[in-house]
């Protein structure tokens, strides 16, 4: 449905104006005169429904003219109507402007780029306003400082979290090889003889040629500690499976220790690291 206006001009004048211009002053005179509305309703498939004549609320006189008004409107109107109005020419319209059958490329980008203005002018701005666009230049400008500082601050909480997931890791490895390390002293009957021979201290130095008089002698004050032990008195001597099993007391204790420190330094770091993440999400 559209709606067109015919203004109604009893005397008409002519007016000079430059070739190709839609609006002249002289005229198009607005609401000055008298005015017919005309609303149609047409359908895509190029039926129709008939238009709707609006006319002004009055009387109607009989009288002659040659000019248009609206004792004379319907007869133009009339045949004009019949004229353009064919199921031809409704299709086409819609078809030419790409409404139906639906067609996006009808009309070119090129005509449906902005208008650019011919002429600018230097307009002064009211103290208000300049108080008013200085308030928002400093407000951006804080705006991009902060968004810097805590670009910044990101950049820094990532690298440091990467730093700290590292560290977790080398400690979770630590602890894993510590653990390993643990069950392989509690278990003597399979421990290697590396692993035996490694926590023996205290045993005198003997000679190939006198094993067994080992056991009778003292161990010199000066004397080197010796880290190995001799087979033979693994397996006879029973002084130097207590001092085995002291030493085996003595290394898981001080596994377990090494072990809780690593524990209490993988929660610190853990800690640390939700802290950041904290501030991380907080500064988002």
């Amino acid at each position: 449905m559209d709606e067109t206006g015919f203004i109604l001009i009893p005397k008409l004048e002519k007016v000079i104006a430059k070739k190709g211009s839609h609006q002249v002053h002289k005229v198009a005179h607005g609401n000055s005169h008298e005015h017919i509305s005309v609303a149609p309703t047409i359908l895509a498939t190029g039926s129709y429904i008939l238009p709707l004549v609006i006319y002004k609320y009055d009387k109607y006189h009989n009288t002659t003219s040659k000019v248009v008004t609206k004792y004379t409107f319907a007869k133009l109107f009339g045949p004009a109507f019949i004229e353009t109005y064919a199921l031809s020419a409704i299709c086409n319209a819609f078809k030419a402007t790409g409404i139906w059958l639906f067609n996006s490329k009808t009309i070119s980008p090129d005509h449906l780029n902005p208008s650019l203005a011919t002429e600018q002018f230097d307009i002064v701005p009211s103290p208000s306003q300049l108080s008013k666009l200085i308030m928002s230049s400093l407000q951006s400008t804080t705006k991009l400082n902060h968004f810097h500082y805590t670009c910044i601050n990101f950049i820094q909480l990532i690298s440091e979290n990467e730093m700290l997931k590292n560290e977790i890791k080398l400690l979770k490895v630590q602890l894993t090889a510590t653990q390993e390390e643990l069950e392989t002293y509690k278990s003597l009957g399979t421990s290697s003889l590396y692993s035996v021979f490694k926590y023996i201290s205290h045993v005198p130095q003997a000679g190939p040629s006198d094993i067994s008089s080992v056991n009778q002698q003292e161990p010199s004050p000066f004397f080197k500690k010796r880290k190995t032990f001799l087979f033979a008195q693994l397996l006879t001597n029973d002084e130097s499976w207590q001092k085995l099993k002291e030493t085996n007391k003595e290394a898981e204790r001080k596994v377990e220790e090494v072990k809780w420190k690593k524990v209490l330094a993988a929660q610190k770091k853990i800690k640390r690291q939700q802290k950041l993440e904290q501030k991380k999400e907080e500064h988002e």
